[in-house]
């Protein structure tokens, strides 16, 4: 039986590992201090199999979106939907996520928390940020590796 062995990249603005790549935060806001992480960070799967990664986010504060490019390689992996996490909806304030493959290998998300009464308002503390649905189409290995990061806080949605 072949399997395809995925290594998924351990993202936070603290610390940097040979093993991980870090991720670094574009805009300069309070959330700044949040820890992204992707679980579980490897394992392997049989092709023509679906999985589910979680993003998940650590002591941040005052969380209004968050935009990034998950990059993977196409020729093992296909992008297959994503789901909002608990984590930004938590106060019942209504989100929106926004996904797009292109180029082919290039995940592109958007998540953000929608303004109420024309105020924007952020989310602190930890949790389940989204989940990310693959299908892995042939044996081998493949990163997931973030671009393009951005945090939003609610001071400073536009980032």
């Amino acid at each position: 039986m072949k399997y395809i062995k995925l290594k998924f990249s351990f993202i936070t603005s603290i610390k940097l590992s040979i093993l991980f790549i870090s991720f670094f935060l574009l805009s300069v806001t309070s959330a700044l201090a949040a820890d992204i992480s992707i679980a579980p960070s490897n394992t392997a799967v049989s092709p023509n199999t679906q999985f589910t990664v979680s993003i998940n986010i650590s002591a941040v504060s005052n969380l209004f979106g968050a935009a990034f490019d998950l990059i993977f390689d196409p020729a093992i992996l296909q992008f297959v939907s994503a789901q909002k996490g608990t984590f930004l909806e938590q106060d019942g304030v209504s989100t929106n996520l926004l996904t797009a493959v292109s180029p082919p290998g290039d995940l592109i998300i958007g998540y953000s928390r929608l303004a109420s009464n024309g105020v924007a308002t952020g989310i602190s503390g930890s949790g389940v940020l989204m989940t990310l649905t693959f299908n892995a189409l042939s044996a081998g290995a493949s990163n997931l590796t973030f671009q393009n990061n951005s945090l939003c806080d609610a001071s400073n949605p536009s980032g």
